[in-house]
């Protein structure tokens, strides 16, 4: 299944992705994360002895209860004993003189050793190639290298797209590469992850080199944060882990704890939001009931929030004021709050929040709630909402605002397979929404949808599932979408993009 998705804009990337080398910087950091998951790992060591030693007193038990049979005779007439073991006759031993092919396999063993001394077929001997070469190792040329090369290669017009994906147990982060003009998507590469992830952000900073960058943050289960360069193939560590547990903490790994920590988050991380103004800031949204707000050129946390009196399911920097943050969470409120002081605004939800975004102009925000409902808020008016919609009957997964086409909503639900696109109108001031698509992707149930951040391809969408495919359509390929937004062009593909669905695999 894929979890969540997220676009990383055009022209970010670099051209020629590097295969992850091991240089002495590089052996000195991952030395030190070394130490880290050694001590981690003799922290679970002390837990499985303390368990072992409770299996010991078990069996110390059970021995003397055994001793009290074998003395008390009333007891062992009764055999309770033996009563475990099988009978000799079920394991076909029955007879003394039972014959058995054990003594023939042994003669055909030794007989395959002799012919096989004799034929010299263990012989060790050196064979040396031309020059000295081992002829059974081929180094590649410089045809296989620019190959390599090529096939990394991403250019100006390609998007990437990072997917956070589960399969067995097994969790990753994959980064797709989409060719607009070929109308092509596959997996670029992919980066293993420790956790079951349940967000991922796109941030435009270099944490070692504190310049613009092509990063990755993950939240998971886990409390911390990692964060992976984008542009290394192969990658081992993540260049910076945000929150990262002292000893203490790794040693009670699994118990879960309802303490605060101003410095870290203490629970599963459910939300985060890289700063558009300030790009070293990532804001981060957890099951801990906090928020908090990193400073990735040092790693640390600047600032810890407690807007919330549940699990923080949402957050979103304003994109016009820099210091302005929106978040929301279980407590069914959304809260848009000055980050330089203490002002904050509330409203209340009739849910759970699933799933907030900034209009573009920064006054009105929306926000998606678990009973499928989508609000419409202005920041100067606290009393009641722009509009309501019940976009879906089911919880309102995710949802995204176009910024380029004015009114254009996209919404997916977990429960449904079909993506829906709604165009919003406001004549003097009375809003009206209209539903002007839905379609299936054959992702599964969706649990993420996006549009592309690029003007040139506004009309796209990704979106992801329970399928574990991710999916992009160009929703322009639709005339009702076209007639709805007064698209001229229809140079527009209807195909959705991405491998097809096995509706066999879709757990009912």
């Amino acid at each position: 299944m894929i979890s969540a998705t997220k676009w990383v804009p055009r022209g970010y990337a670099t051209e020629f992705p590097v295969k992850y080398t091991m240089d002495d910087e590089e052996l000195e950091r991952l030395s030190e994360l070394a130490k880290l998951k050694i001590e981690e790992a003799k922290n679970e060591m002390e837990d499985i002895e303390d368990a072992t030693e409770q299996d010991v007193e078990a069996l110390e038990e059970k021995a003397k209860q055994d001793e009290q049979i074998d003395n008390d005779p009333e007891l062992k007439e009764f055999g309770f004993d033996t009563y475990d073991d099988e009978p000799d006759s079920k394991l076909g031993l029955e007879g003394d003189g039972m014959d058995t092919d054990d003594d023939d396999d042994d003669e055909d063993e030794e007989n395959e050793d002799e012919e096989a001394g004799e034929l010299n077929l263990g012989s060790t001997h050196k064979v040396e190639g031309k020059d000295g070469e081992d002829p059974y190792i081929s180094l590649p040329t410089q045809e296989d290298l620019d190959e390599e090369r090529e096939e990394l290669q991403i250019l100006a017009t390609d998007n990437l797209i990072l997917a956070t994906k589960t399969e067995d147990e097994i969790s990753h982060l994959e980064v797709y590469l989409y060719d607009p003009e070929e109308a092509n998507l596959y997996v670029h590469h992919d980066i293993m992850l420790p956790s079951f992830p349940l967000c991922v952000e796109w941030i435009n900073y270099n944490p070692r080199e504190q310049g613009p960058g092509n990063f990755a943050a993950i939240g998971t289960f886990e409390p911390e944060i990692e964060i992976w360069n984008l542009d290394v193939v192969d990658g081992v560590y993540p260049e910076v882990i945000l929150g990262e547990r002292d000893e203490k903490e790794k040693k009670k790994k699994g118990k879960k704890t309802n303490k605060i920590n101003a410095e870290r988050h203490t629970d599963a991380v459910l939300s985060m939001s890289s700063n558009p103004h300030h790009v070293n800031l990532l804001c981060s949204g957890s099951a801990d009931t906090t928020v908090k707000l990193w400073d990735l050129s040092n790693g640390k946390a600047a600032s810890s929030f407690t807007f919330h009196t549940d699990k923080v399911s949402a957050v979103q920097w304003n994109p016009v004021e820099g210091t302005v943050l929106l978040s929301g969470g279980y407590d069914k409120k959304a809260i848009v709050s000055d980050l330089r002081s203490e002002d904050k605004k509330m409203w209340k939800v009739d849910s759970d929040v699933e799933s907030m975004n900034w209009k573009p102009c920064g006054t009105q925000f929306l926000v998606g709630t678990d009973s499928g409902m989508l609000y419409n808020f202005d920041v100067r008016n606290e009393s009641k909402p722009l509009w309501t919609l019940q976009a879906h009957d089911s919880p309102l997964s995710s949802f995204d605002y176009n910024k380029y086409i004015d009114g254009a909503i996209v919404t997916s639900s977990a429960s449904t397979r079909e993506v829906k696109i709604w165009r919003e109108t406001n004549k003097d001031d009375k809003y009206s929404l209209s539903m002007v698509a839905n379609r299936d992707l054959s992702c599964g149930k969706v649990f993420s949808v996006g549009f592309n951040p690029d003007q040139a391809c506004a009309g796209t969408l990704c979106a992801g599932g329970h399928g574990g495919e991710l999916k992009v359509w160009d929703m322009f390929g639709t005339k009702a979408v076209r007639e709805a937004f007064d698209i001229k062009s229809s140079n527009h593909s209807n195909e959705v993009i991405g491998q097809a669905f096995d509706d066999e695999e879709e757990d009912e």
